[in-house]
């Protein structure tokens, strides 16, 4: 009798080992799929961890998935093309670069395709960021696509196997500038009538902080009080709005005639941490290419971004004041919901996220654990737990075998 229990046990503690692989297999082999076109999710987190990197603020999601004869195929669209110098991805041990399938210089974006091997595990990608006289360095970041957001596209088969559009602006997640008719509040050069010119005088103008090459909202426009003074004088225009969180923003340039100008500082109430800001404008309905620098010592954090100011020429209105407002019209102060109790309310990752100018609450668990579709581990876990579940069995199995007897 004590034989049999004995050969039950064993038999029984490695049906616990094996059963987490027995799971594992028939969820991998349910992932194939049939030849054709298809789009999938994915995240650009920086290498070794699951935040996310600033390279994913340059991408253009979801992002195209080709298979054929058996083999995967990524096509992402990226934006800023110009920036990116390079963009390999990691292939047997080595950096490769990827195929580029199409460039659209006008919108500065290009496509790459590269394939992928298992789309459960994270793919390494380097690339080599030049913004000229300001920024260069090679970044490595991780690609790590979403499985279960897999969506078939229903297409006619494109030409060369594994190509997206050449069309960038068509594939499905494109945002590109002036594409949504919900857009038409901001101002687009070269569709407006021509305007009269503006008398002498002070009035408002509202505006809008946008991430650079996009019209979704930048993370910076939350630091700004609109509308801005519009002073005009002989016939020439000046701009100043007030910044928020003075003491973040250390730097705040424009571009001028092709070189980026420090800003004029009009005033500064270091009470309520603000200055007042402006700059000579030529054409209100053109966006102002601008970079702004923040550093926030207490968070370790320093990061200089690439902005562009959006007027509204339709909003100008005389203005009564001799000072840029430094309240939104309904005379709240606009701290945007920020308690003064809580100074540290910068959000580190709200222009690496473009999705409708939302971003991203720390305090959000399921935004810093997203769910993934990698599960190898699940598999490790639960072979660690079932065999130290046999372990405790075999070491008690005189305590079991007197209980049996009973």
């Amino acid at each position: 009798m004590r034989k049999k229990i004995k050969k039950f046990i064993a038999i029984f503690a490695v049906f616990l080992l094996l059963l987490p692989v027995v799971n594992v297999q028939p969820i991998l082999a349910e992932s194939t799929l049939e030849d054709g076109e298809y789009t999938i999710d994915f995240r650009v987190l920086k290498n070794g961890t699951d935040d996310i990197s600033t390279m994913d603020g340059y991408t253009v999601k979801p992002a195209g998935l080709t298979v054929q004869d058996g083999k995967t195929y990524i096509s992402v669209t990226l934006k800023s093309s110009e920036w990116i110098k390079t963009f390999q991805v990691e292939r047997n041990g080595e950096y490769v670069d990827a195929e580029v399938v199409s460039v659209n210089e006008e919108e500065n974006t290009r496509v790459v395709k590269f394939e992928v091997d298992d789309l459960t595990k994270k793919l390494n990608v380097q690339t080599r960021v030049s913004v000229p006289g300001v920024y260069d360095t090679v970044h490595t970041v991780q690609f790590q696509f979403d499985v279960q957001s897999i969506t078939p596209v229903q297409t006619e088969p494109p030409s060369e196997g594994g190509q997206a559009p050449e069309n960038p602006g068509n594939e499905p997640g494109t945002n590109n500038p002036g594409d949504n008719p919900a857009n038409g509040d901001n101002p687009s050069p070269g569709n407006d009538e021509p305007r009269n010119e503006l008398a002498d005088g002070l009035y408002t103008v509202e505006f809008i902080v946008l991430k650079h090459g996009t019209d979704d909202p930048s993370m910076v426009n939350d630091y700004v009080v609109s509308p801005a003074l519009l002073t005009v004088k002989n016939g020439q225009m000046d701009v100043a709005f007030t910044l928020l969180k003075s003491s973040w923003i250390t730097q705040l340039q424009v571009e001028r005639n092709g070189q980026y100008q420090d800003v004029e500082v009009r005033s500064k109430n270091e009470k309520q941490d603000t200055r007042v800001v402006g700059f000579p404008i030529e054409d209100l309905s053109k966006k102002v290419n601008a970079k702004i620098k923040v550093d926030i010592p207490d968070l370790q954090y320093h990061n200089t971004y690439d902005i562009q100011f959006a007027f509204d020429p339709d909003s100008i209105k005389p203005y009564k004041g001799t000072s840029a407002p430094t309240t939104d019209p309904n005379g709240q102060d606009q701290q945007n919901g920020a308690d003064d109790d809580d100074p540290l309310t910068f959000n580190r990752d709200a222009d690496q996220q473009p999705k409708d100018g939302d971003t991203a609450d720390p305090s959000d668990s399921s935004a810093l654990n997203a769910k993934t579709a990698d599960i190898s581990q699940l598999g490790l876990y639960l072979a660690m737990l079932m065999g130290s579940l046999s372990v405790i069995l075999w070491k008690n199995r005189s305590w079991f075998l007197l209980r049996l007897k009973e």
